[in-house]
């Protein structure tokens, strides 16, 4: 499958790299970043911090930016959001991502979720 979202492996889990490289790769506004991450991201009460993602600061241009990866399910409720032409197809790409790799899925589940 051709790369068009950078998924790395964490944990034995997957998680889609950079969450700022999505959201600019979807065809958002760049220069909403800071106030679309804060709502949908940061002050999101349905995600939690350490589990569905987690922060990181990179260098862009000499200034530091803040970015963050998050699980497969996360990113695909986060493209479904965003309004431009492209989100529909990182969207499918997620999901057939996740077709070609069961175990992936099942790893990233969590104890409560596979007893039942």
């Amino acid at each position: 499958m051709n790369e068009l979202i950078k998924i790395k492996e964490v944990d034995g889990v997957n998680f889609i790299s950079s969450l700022k490289e999505l959201y600019l790769d979807v065809g958002m506004d760049k220069s909403n970043w800071s106030r679309w991450c804060k709502k949908n991201i940061v002050d999101n009460i349905f995600f939690s911090e350490n589990e569905d993602y987690q922060t990181f600061v990179t260098m862009t241009n000499g200034n530091e930016t803040i970015d963050y990866i998050c699980s497969l399910d996360m990113g695909k409720n986060l493209v479904l959001q965003m309004p431009t032409e492209n989100a529909h197809k990182y969207r499918k790409y997620l999901i057939d991502y996740e077709k070609k790799n069961p175990l992936d899925i099942l790893l990233s589940m969590n104890k409560e979720s596979l007893a039942m």
